[in-house]
C-alpha cells in the first residue's frame, strides 16, 4: 500500500525503511518509527526518530510502510480545556 504526502498529518507516527547495510543480494533495509514533525521541502516529511538529539528521518511515497494517526482532540473539546484554564486563573 502507498501512502502519500496527504495521508501523513503533523503528529502522525510513520514507520519507514531505512538502509541498514550491504548483504550478500545488496543493500538491506529496516523499519523504524519516527513522529511526524514537518513538511519535506522534497515532498515528503520529516520525522522525528527519536534519540538524545531528535534524530531526523524522511518519510515519502517510496520507503512509506505505515502510519498510525495521532490521537487529535475535536473543538469542542479545546474549547473546554480553554474554558477550564480561564475559570482556573
Amino acid at each position: 500500500m502507498a501512502f502519500y504526502q496527504k495521508d501523513i498529518k503533523h503528529g502522525d507516527r510513520v514507520t519507514i525503511l531505512i538502509p541498514c547495510g550491504i548483504g550478500r543480494n545488496g543493500q538491506e533495509y529496516k523499519p523504524a518509527t519516527g513522529r511526524a514533525v514537518m513538511h519535506s521541502a522534497t515532498g515528503g516529511w520529516v520525522l522525528n526518530m527519536g534519540g538524545k538529539h531528535g534524530t531526523p528521518g524522511l518519510a515519502d511515497e517510496n520507503n512509506t510502510l505505515a502510519v498510525k494517526r495521532a490521537r487529535r482532540k475535536s473543538a469542542m473539546d479545546i474549547a473546554a480545556d480553554l474554558a477550564l484554564k480561564h475559570w482556573q486563573s
